[in-house]
């Protein structure tokens, strides 16, 4: 994904409600709406184990800290956290993992959430990532 296409995605707001911090890029669980200051955001918890689970982002480049705001894209492709160290392969399938910030390859995955492009030069443990569409 070439800079200009990464500024072009529409972030948004959202509060972290996981208990922890959330690292840049990860995989969000989005669980609500909440209204602060008139300003209408986001409710992110981490992925759990539920497979009817509909609603999902991605956290922006900076970490964000526990009750803390930070930006978060529906828009694809996105930049996904992968687990440290795991080589990627483009068209493979990848998904939410229970209590894990990152996507998993889909034979570890809840269910699968995005297929890989390729990989990122954001940061490390990063790759490019597009949304698997079901009707």
């Amino acid at each position: 994904m070439n800079a200009s296409a990464h500024r072009d995605i529409r972030w948004l707001p959202f509060r972290n409600d996981s208990g922890e911090s959330i690292p840049a890029y990860s995989l969000l669980r989005i669980t609500g709406v909440a209204t602060v200051n008139g300003q209408i955001v986001w409710l992110a918890a981490k992925p759990n184990s539920s497979t009817t689970h509909l609603v999902w982002a991605f956290n922006g480049s900076t970490t964000t800290a526990i009750d803390g705001y930070g930006q978060c894209t529906f828009d694809y492709p996105a930049i996904a956290k992968i687990d440290t160290g795991v080589s990627t392969i483009n068209n493979s399938r990848y998904g939410p993992s229970n209590s894990q910030w990152y996507i998993v390859p889909s034979a570890s995955a809840t269910f699968d959430l995005v297929v890989i492009l390729g990989q990122s030069a954001a940061q490390g443990d990063t790759t490019v990532v597009e949304r698997i569409w079901t009707i």
